[in-house]
C-alpha cells in the first residue's frame, strides 16, 4: 500500500541520511520501531550517523524497546568508543534481558573510584545476578563495599539476593 511506496522511496539508493532519518521517524509514528532501526542501521558509520543512532537509541529506550536501543548503542559504540556509551549500551542490554551482552559491554576494570562504584558497579552486579552468577555479584559488592553509601550497598545486596533466588538458592537469598 501507501506505506510500502513511502518506504521504497525513502530506502532508494544511494543511502541518504536525511531520508533514512525521516523514514525512521515515520516508522516510529506508525508503531514499527523495528523498521525504524532497519532504516538507520545501514548508514555509513560517520559522526552524523552516530548522532542518528544515538537519537534513535534514546527514543527506543524511552519507549522501552530495549533490544533496539541496545543495537543502536552498540552500533554507535563500534564507531565511537566511550565509557559512557558503553554503559548506556550495557544498561539497554540488561533492560532487554540480555545480561551476557551487558557484562561484555560494562567494563570490569576501572571500577576503582566512588564515581565508578555508583555507575558501573550496580550494572555489573545486576547483570551478574541476572546471568545466574550471584556468587560473583556478591564478591564484587563485598570488594567495593568500602566505597559505597549504606543505601547503595543495600540496593546492591538486593540485586545479589535476586540472583540467588534466580538460581533457586532461597537460603542464600
Amino acid at each position: 500500500g501507501a506505506r510500502d511506496s513511502v518506504r521504497a522511496a525513502f530506502r532508494s539508493l544511494p543511502v541518504d541520511l536525511g531520508a533514512r532519518r525521516a523514514l525512521a521517524e515515520l516508522e516510529m509514528s506508525w508503531g514499527s520501531p523495528g523498521n525504524a532501526w532497519a532504516a538507520l542501521r545501514d548508514l555509513r558509520p560517520d559522526s552524523a550517523s552516530i548522532d542518528a543512532w544515538l537519537d534513535f537509541a534514546a527514543r527506543a529506550g524511552a519507549e522501552e524497546r530495549w533490544a533496539l536501543a541496545r543495537d543502536a548503542y552498540v552500533a554507535a559504540l563500534h564507531v565511537r568508543a566511550s565509557p559512557t556509551l558503553a554503559l548506556q549500551a550495557a544498561a539497554a542490554a540488561l533492560n532487554a534481558g540480555d545480561p551476557q551482552t551487558a557484562l561484555a559491554l560494562a567494563p570490569a576494570s576501572g571500577v576503582d573510584s566512588a564515581n565508578a562504584a555508583a555507575t558501573v558497579l550496580p550494572l555489573r552486579v545486576r547483570a551478574l545476578a541476572a546471568a545466574g552468577k550471584p556468587a560473583e555479584a556478591d564478591a564484587l559488592v563485598q570488594g567495593f563495599a568500602h566505597l559505597l553509601l549504606p543505601v547503595q550497598l543495600e540496593a546492591l545486596e538486593r540485586s545479589v539476593a535476586f540472583g540467588w533466588v534466580r538460581t533457586g538458592n532461597l537460603e542464600r537469598a
